[in-house]
Formats: C-alpha cells, sequence, structure tokens
C-alpha cells in the first residue's frame, strides 16, 4: 500500500515538475515570465495541479510511511512524517499561490499601461511569495528525506545503502537555496525522485525486514 503511494506521489511529482519546466523560464525578466505563462497557461495549470494533488497525496503518505517504520524506530517515524505533513501544508500554499500567479497572468495579456505594471507588480509579489513557499517545502522534504534515510541507514528495515542514498539526496536538496549551486540543486532533485522510485518499489514487491531485536 505504501508503496503504490510512493509511486504515485513520484509521479506526481514528475509530472509538475516537468509541465513547469514547459511553461515558464525563472531566467527571464519577469514580465516576460508572465506572457509564457499565460502562453502556456495549460502546462503552467497542470504543473500547480499536480502539486495540489501530489501534497495532498503527501498527507496520506507521512501517515503511512510513520506506520511502517515505527516499529523499527517510532521517534524518526514520528519526526519524519511531522516534516512530510508540514511539506504538503507549506507546498499547498505555494501551488494555491501559483494558481493565483497564472490568474493575472491572463489579465497582464489582455491589460495595458498603468494597469499592466500594477498587475505586473502585485503578480511579482505573488511569485517572490510562492518561491519562497516551494523553496521552503523543498527544504522540508529534505529534512524528511534526512530523517526517513538515517533510520533506514540506522536500524536497516531497507537496504542500509538505500538510507545513505536518502542522506546523500536530503543534504544536496538544501541547496535550493543558493543560485550558484543550481547544478547541486538539481541533482538532488533528480535523486529524490530515484530515490522515491527504489523505495516505493521495494515497499511493494518486498517490505521492510523483521524488527530487529536488542
Amino acid at each position: 500500500m505504501v508503496g503504490s503511494l510512493l509511486i504515485l506521489y513520484l509521479i506526481g511529482v514528475a509530472v509538475q515538475v516537468a509541465a513547469r519546466v514547459a511553461s515558464n523560464d525563472s531566467q527571464v525578466i519577469f514580465t516576460d515570465s508572465l506572457l509564457m505563462i499565460a502562453q502556456n497557461q495549460a502546462s503552467y495549470l497542470t504543473s500547480m495541479y499536480a502539486s495540489l494533488a501530489s501534497n495532498a497525496l503527501l498527507v496520506v503518505l507521512g501517515a503511512g510511511l510513520y506506520a511502517v517504520f515505527r516499529r523499527h524506530q517510532p521517534d524518526l517515524a514520528r519526526v519524519g512524517a511531522f516534516l512530510l505533513l508540514a511539506t504538503a501544508v507549506v507546498s499547498l500554499v505555494a501551488a494555491s499561490a501559483g494558481l493565483a500567479l497564472a490568474a493575472l497572468a491572463q489579465e497582464f495579456v489582455a491589460a495595458s499601461g498603468d494597469q499592466a505594471t500594477n498587475l505586473a507588480s502585485g503578480a511579482q509579489a505573488i511569485e517572490l511569495f510562492r518561491e519562497f513557499a516551494g523553496r521552503t517545502g523543498f527544504t522540508l522534504t529534505a529534512l524528511g528525506v534526512l530523517t526517513f534515510g538515517g533510520l533506514i541507514a540506522w536500524r536497516r528495515p531497507l537496504p542500509q545503502g538505500l538510507g545513505w542514498l536518502g542522506i546523500l539526496v536530503g543534504v544536496m536538496m538544501f541547496f535550493i537555496w543558493s543560485d550558484s549551486a543550481a547544478l547541486l540543486h538539481r541533482m538532488g532533485g533528480t535523486g529524490y525522485l530515484i530515490w522515491l522510485a527504489i523505495t516505493g518499489g521495494w515497499l511493494l514487491f518486498k517490505g521492510t525486514r523483521p524488527v530487529a531485536t536488542e
């Protein structure tokens, strides 16, 4: 059950990222970015709705992972589940801001003069908030991966190497706050998807090892 949820969550995250990359370019000036969002509204909305769906699923997934791993280390399982819940809440707020931005982008395209300027200013404020909330959610995700990775590496309910991979991926994900380390951030994001796929597949087909006795 939890393995299936992890795979579904992985698909949602992959759709979110792919659709967002196809609909916008953060490297251009903001007004051009608004135009791109308006021109590629279907892709952008797909990204935001995929984010809403995947993060709603993450609430259930956090509870499921806690149920699976609490027998092995209840404290770390509890912390990890809380971090995933916090990720879901913050990321749902970020996605909602993205939907508001999409609506303003359409209004911006149809406006001119002072109205367009005011719309662009409001949209930029929303985008700054969305970006901060998104990075915060990604950071909470990194902490959650570190926690569950540490649990797996320590108690070995799954192969120990999968725990160390989670720890490495979690550390790399922190580089989302450094624009100069964008490559490491992208590697962390890719590693996160790989970690989700392996963990989900292992739980789905093999499950966890018996609880270790002291």
